[in-house]
């Protein structure tokens, strides 16, 4: 039992476009949490394993 939060942003910055990964996981069981981010090229993000609505809204917004 625990609470999952991710949060995936489009963001530019001198290094051009990115998606930034934004996670929260609690673990009430083992009370544990694990949090952090990380940073995807556009094509490694949309070639990669990650959440598929946050795949579809990037590429509606490129399109």
């Amino acid at each position: 039992m625990g609470q999952y939060e991710d949060w995936w942003y489009l963001i530019e910055d001198t290094e051009g476009l990115h998606v930034l990964h934004k996670w929260n996981h609690v673990r009430v069981n083992g009370l544990s949490v694990t949090e952090g981010d990380e940073k995807f090229g556009i094509d490694e993000f949309l070639a990669g394993n990650f959440s598929v609505p946050a795949q579809a809204k990037l590429k509606e917004l490129i399109s």
